[in-house]
């Protein structure tokens, strides 16, 4: 995943608190808009059927787009492939009928920091300044990753406490 979304391995990886980034979404969406659970990875039969499921669906002119997707949120948003099995995914949709855009304060969510193996070194004070307590209110912990042998492994813990 580095290779695609980490600008290949030197961009920044945020780690999350699952249940406090709940919390706040739960502190400002109405619950029956919000929807979460890990990802069910699945062989390509099955993900096919739940698929045709869905264009069914779509067919049936007497329901609206909003509850066709809502009918359909498991198949479209938490299932995905087994080749992707490792991912070890979890998923948060909040889904509304609004065309607002959502904003989801997480800043108080985040409890570590993993850094590329190609992270520019020119960055590290201010990643480091950002994980100091008295900075953020809280320690974030701050890790560099490494890769070997095809195998990712930490490094060094940046920021020593």
């Amino acid at each position: 995943m580095w290779s695609q979304y980490g600008d290949i391995h030197s961009g920044v990886c945020l780690v999350l608190n699952k249940t406090k980034l709940l919390n706040e979404i739960k502190n400002i969406y109405p619950p029956d808009t919000i929807y979460y659970e890990p990802i069910i990875y699945q062989c390509f039969n099955i993900l096919r059927d739940s698929f045709k499921d869905f264009q069914k669906s779509l067919k049936d002119t007497n329901k609206k787009d909003y509850d066709v997707i809502k009918d359909n949120i498991k198949c479209i948003f938490f299932e995905k492939h087994i080749d992707y099995k490792d991912e070890q995914e979890y998923r948060i949709v909040i889904y509304d009928k609004s065309n607002e855009f959502i904003k989801i304060p997480f800043s108080n969510s985040i409890c570590g920091l993993i850094v590329g193996d190609k992270f520019p070194s020119v960055y590290n004070d201010i990643i480091e300044k950002y994980c100091q307590p008295n900075n953020s209110c809280k320690e974030i912990k701050l890790i560099k990753l490494k890769w070997g042998n095809g195998l990712p492994f930490i490094v060094e813990e940046i920021v020593k406490k």
